[in-house]
């Protein structure tokens, strides 16, 4: 997702999936203010599971991958526990929109 080990995975997969689109309407189509979403993407904030769902249906992609970013950004412990069992917490892939489908799916 992003080669920094400090971000947060949530906020790095919103960027990756907003794309070029202005975060102005980025937020407009997720149903939020653009304040809320800088600050999701800074990883200051972390929105409900319901909001996480919600983006999911509105940026079509699996509501399972938002919720779990989000879960893995608030429990480092979660994230050590994955790794140590082989599972890649970051859900790193070439290409970090494809993870899950990308917004043009």
């Amino acid at each position: 997702m992003s080669n920094d080990p400090g971000a947060p995975r949530l906020g790095s997969r919103l960027r990756c999936l907003r794309g070029d689109e202005s975060p102005a309407a980025f937020a407009e189509r997720l149903g939020v203010e653009v304040t809320f979403l800088h600050e999701v993407e800074l990883g200051v904030r972390l929105p409900e599971d319901e909001q996480l769902a919600r983006f999911a249906r509105r940026l079509a992609v699996d509501p399972g991958e938002l919720i779990l970013l989000a879960y893995l950004d608030r429990s480092p412990l979660l994230a050590s526990y994955l790794a140590a069992r082989g599972i890649d917490p970051d859900l790193d892939a070439p290409n970090c929109c494809s993870f899950g489908g990308s917004a043009s799916d």
